[in-house]
């Protein structure tokens, strides 16, 4: 999924998107990090990116 579809379905984006960002942090969501942040970048959480 991309992050501007996520950032989508938040009552309040701003604050969501700080929460993603601690995920992928965490290791929650993974992303391809070797390219820029963008709406458009697509996350998947680590489980899936396991499988």
């Amino acid at each position: 999924m991309e992050i501007g579809e996520l950032m989508w379905f938040m009552e309040y984006p701003d604050l969501a998107r700080g929460v993603l960002y601690h995920l992928m942090w965490h290791q929650r969501i993974v992303t391809d990090l070797d390219r820029p942040l963008r709406e458009t970048t697509l996350v998947k959480t680590a489980a899936k990116a396991q499988a």
